[in-house]
This record gives structure tokens, C-alpha cells and sequence, in this order.
């Protein structure tokens, strides 16, 4: 898994986003069709599942391979190539950082917002986990979209195009809010039957509640996809602390404080409402980050020189 995600990034970063969207996708589909064949057809259950996964990640390794191995590549793997340079390590590890604490504090919240949902009801427990698997089908979306926009910033800035830079975050800022819009919308709208389809046995508390989180979620949804290309434009420009902060703030420091508070003021409805809620409070981080992102996009590096002769004025 760490080789395909090491390798999918590779490939993407000199251009071959296709191949490596193909590496990483072939696996995907793969296990859906060998996790039935295992767990039923052979009659292996959760061994077949794990048998299942371990296959489709490996065939997807060797499929990412492939172009290293034949040539097809601009870079090169080779044993000779293999050393430690401090620098490299360094910035892999700050602008790495990004991802790994927005999928940490994903599992944190998930845990807390579980904990203080299942000591109310079972129900309350249950409408959560079904509302959070529903909303990530868009989520996935809303990050897959800021990945793809991250490299597209990265080779820009890089190469000084700042033009290019502008015009990628003002195509990115509309594409993901009109985007997440739209399904917000879709999703608002059929809740009631996509509840019903994930928990067959909802009661009435289980419907109630898990319809109020996924509506809620859906009116802030573009506040998520703006969040998310403003902190993957940063992270692609290398400005690491910046995207750090964003990354940190939707599950981290803005969701903690709204689940507790509203949970203290409202009850269980409360928490069918922190993830919402949590998104609203972001928009304190972000418009400032949104609006100097734009002035990097203009500028460039000379953007921070602008700021600081305006603030010693």
C-alpha cells in the first residue's frame, strides 16, 4: 500500500495522472468483485475479505510499477538513487504533515462524536454512523477534486506561472462550490430514502436524527469544498503551515469546541449538527487564508514582501 500510494504520487507529479488514476483505481474495483467471490462463492469470510484486499493492493502495485519498468518514466528507480538527503526529508514531512493530521483527527472526532452519540441511545449512535457513511460519498469526491487540483497549482507556482496559478484557484473555487452545490442539493433531497436504504430497521428516532445530520452537512457543503481547495492550493505552492491550519481546523479545533457546545445547548440534536456547525466556524480560518491564497496566486512569492510594506506602512 505505501509503494502504490509512493508510486501513484510519482507518476502524477511528472504528468501521467491518467496511469496512476488507473493503478490506483484497477485495485479498487478488483476487491469488489473478488470480496463476494472470497467471502461467499469459496466460502472463506473474513479470511476471503483480507485475501481479497491483500490481492487488489498488490496487483495494484505492479500495475504502478509497470512504467518504471519498462522505461516510460522521466525519473528512475534504481538502488544507486536510494539515499537520505535531509532536505527532501524535511519537506516531505511538512507538507506530508497536511494529510496525515486531517486523517488523525478524522478518526479522533469520528471516535468522540461515536462516544457522546452512544451515551444517549443506540439510536442516536445509529443515525451518526449512517448520516457519516452517506456524506462520505461527497466528501470522497470534494478530495479527490482537491488532489487533482493540488499538482495542477504545484507545477504552476513552480514554474512561475502565476498566471496559470490564478486562473487554476478561480476555476477550482467555482468547479467545487457550484459542484458540492449541486449534490448537497441531491443528497437534501433523498435523504429520507438514502437513510432508510443504509439502516432497513430505522426507527423513527434513528430516521429523525440521521435526516437532520445529512441536511445539515449538505447546506455546508460548499463551505467544504472551498476549505478544501484553499488548503490543497497551499499545500501544492508549498506553503505548509498554512495548509497545516486548515487541515487541522474541520475535525480538529472548530469541530471539538462545536460538539460540546451544542451538545451542552441542544442535546442529541446537537450532534446530528457539529459537523455542520464545525464548518461554519472554519470559515474564521479560511476567508483570511482564502483572500491572501488569492494575492499568492497573483503575486507570487512576492506576495508576503507586498503584505509586509503594507503592514510596516
Amino acid at each position: 500500500m505505501i509503494t502504490s500510494f509512493a508510486l501513484n504520487m510519482c507518476l502524477k507529479s511528472e504528468g501521467s495522472a491518467t496511469f496512476a488514476m488507473i493503478g490506483i483505481g484497477f485495485g479498487g474495483v478488483l476487491n469488489c468483485f473478488l470480496d463476494p467471490l472470497f467471502i461467499r462463492g469459496l466460502g472463506l469470510g473474513v479470511k476471503g475479505a483480507s485475501m481479497a484486499t491483500a490481492i487488489s493492493k498488490f496487483i495494484s502495485c505492479c500495475i504502478l510499477f509497470w512504467p518504471y519498468l519498462k522505461k516510460r518514466t522521466a525519473t528512475s528507480i534504481a538502488p544507486r538513487f536510494f539515499r537520505f538527503v535531509w532536505q527532501d526529508f524535511k519537506e516531505v514531512i511538512s507538507i506530508g504533515s497536511t494529510a496525515f493530521f486531517r486523517s488523525a483527527l478524522a478518526v479522533v472526532s469520528s471516535v468522540l462524536i461515536n462516544r457522546v452519540a452512544g451515551g444517549y441511545s443506540t439510536s442516536a449512535l445509529a443515525a451518526i454512523s449512517v448520516a457519516n457513511r452517506v456524506m462520505e460519498f461527497p466528501f470522497a469526491i470534494i478530495l479527490g477534486f482537491g488532489m487533482g487540483y493540488q499538482p495542477v497549482a504545484g507545477y504552476n507556482w513552480g514554474a512561475k506561472r502565476y498566471d496559470r496559478v490564478h486562473e487554476s484557484l478561480t476555476f477550482g473555487t467555482k468547479l467545487s462550490v457550484i459542484g458540492s452545490f449541486i449534490m448537497g442539493a441531491l443528497i437534501f433531497a433523498v435523504a429520507g430514502p438514502v437513510v432508510r436504504l443504509f439502516n432497513t430497521q430505522a426507527d423513527a428516532a434513528v430516521l429523525s436524527l440521521g435526516i437532520l445530520c445529512i441536511r445539515l452537512q449538505c447546506v455546508a457543503l460548499p463551505i467544504h469544498a472551498w476549505t478544501s481547495v484553499v488548503n490543497m492550493f497551499y499545500a501544492g505552492i508549498g506553503k505548509a503551515k498554512y495548509a497545516l491550519l486548515i487541515s487541522t481546523a474541520r475535525q480538529g479545533y472548530c469541530f471539538i469546541p462545536a460538539l460540546f457546545l451544542l451538545v451542552w445547548i441542544v442535546g442529541a440534536d446537537g450532534i446530528a449538527a457539529t459537523q455542520a456547525l464545525a464548518d461554519v466556524f472554519c470559515l474564521f480560518v479560511v476567508i483570511p487564508l482564502g483572500i491572501k491564497a488569492v494575492k499568492f496566486a497573483k503575486y507570487g512569492p512576492e506576495a508576503d514582501k507586498k503584505n509586509a510594506k503594507v503592514a510596516t506602512a
